[in-house]
Order: structure tokens, then C-alpha cells, then sequence
């Protein structure tokens, strides 16, 4: 099945984003989730919500920015620009397809930094002495920044809701 198409349950996304149930309503009573729209159900008795991939992983990359530090806000916005939008081709490189890091399977690693309100993402290449100098040399910020791989967060997302990463990377850029 196709990870895409599938709508996931409330206990599912919060296993999934290791979240707990009452941050993941609190951030959607406050609309900070931007799929908050495309949720299925929910706001009344019996009718349960249903979330889509997207969705996913917009609250399994917040969670993951707001356990380094970082306030709800700037977390789910960084979280929104990866899990809901597209980055354009790098040179003669394909693009990043929404949710999806860049292709791991050619060897790329995927990195979310985030500096005060400034969100960007990097592709690069998995480096064979460790992951701290390159980015320290990619980066080059002068202020503090947080950097997370977003690959891994993909990676146990994905298996959580019973699917194969790579299964679903073919997916996306085959």
C-alpha cells in the first residue's frame, strides 16, 4: 500500500512522533499544524481524526526540534516546510519530493537547520569522517543553529507505522 494514500489514527501519529496525545491536541487547538485542514474528523464526539503522511511527519520533525529545544512554533513551522512542500533540483540532481528526504539510497543525507526563524534544509553527501565537520563547514552560521538529520526521523517514522523506508523512498523517486 501506498504510504501517500493511507490516513493514520491519532494513536498512530503520536507513536509514530513519539508525541504525546495531549501536546498533539494542544498544537491543534492552537491551529499550529498546518494540515490541520486536510485532518480528517475529529471536533466531534465518535468521529476520530485521521491524519495523512504529511502530517506525520510535519509533528514527528516538530517533536523531535522541540525535544532539542526549540518553542512549538518554530518546530512546527520547520517541521511544515519539509513535510509539505518540495525542494527544487540542485544543479542536475533531482528535487525532494514532500515528507520524503532526499534520496538515501544514492548516498545523499538530508539535514534540517534551523537558526532563530530561519529554516533551511541541505543535501549532502554521506561524509566519511563524520557528520559534525561537514556541516560545520556547509553551514557557516555565525549564531547558534540546530541541526537535525532528517533522514533518521523519516526512518523511524516510516518503520512505527509498519513500512519499509527504503520501500517507501522507492516509492517516491522511482
Amino acid at each position: 500500500m501506498n504510504i501517500f494514500h493511507q490516513r493514520f489514527s491519532t494513536g498512530q501519529v503520536c507513536h509514530a512522533a513519539n508525541l504525546p496525545n495531549a501536546t498533539l491536541q494542544s498544537w491543534l487547538k492552537r491551529n499550529l499544524v498546518v494540515g490541520h485542514r486536510q485532518i480528517e474528523g475529529g471536533g466531534s464526539p465518535g468521529v476520530h481524526r485521521q491524519f495523512s503522511f504529511f502530517n506525520v511527519m510535519e509533528l514527528s520533525i516538530a517533536k523531535a526540534l522541540t525535544d532539542m529545544g526549540l518553542s512549538a512554533s518554530v518546530a512546527l513551522k520547520a517541521g511544515q516546510k519539509f513535510a509539505h512542500a518540495a525542494s527544487g533540483p540542485i544543479g542536475r540532481q533531482p528535487g525532494r519530493i514532500p515528507s520524503v528526504p532526499f534520496d538515501s539510497r544514492k548516498g545523499w543525507l538530508t539535514l534540517l537547520c534551523v537558526a532563530g526563524e530561519r529554516v533551511t534544509e541541505y543535501r549532502m553527501t554521506k561524509p566519511e569522517n563524520g557528520l559534525d565537520a561537514e556541516v560545520s563547514a556547509r553551514v557557516g552560521h555565525p549564531g547558534g543553529i540546530m541541526v537535525l538529520e532528517l533522514s533518521r526521523v523519516f526512518e523511524r517514522a516510516v518503520r512505527v507505522l509498519g513500512y519499509d523506508h527504503m520501500d517507501v523512498l522507492a516509492e517516491a523517486y522511482d
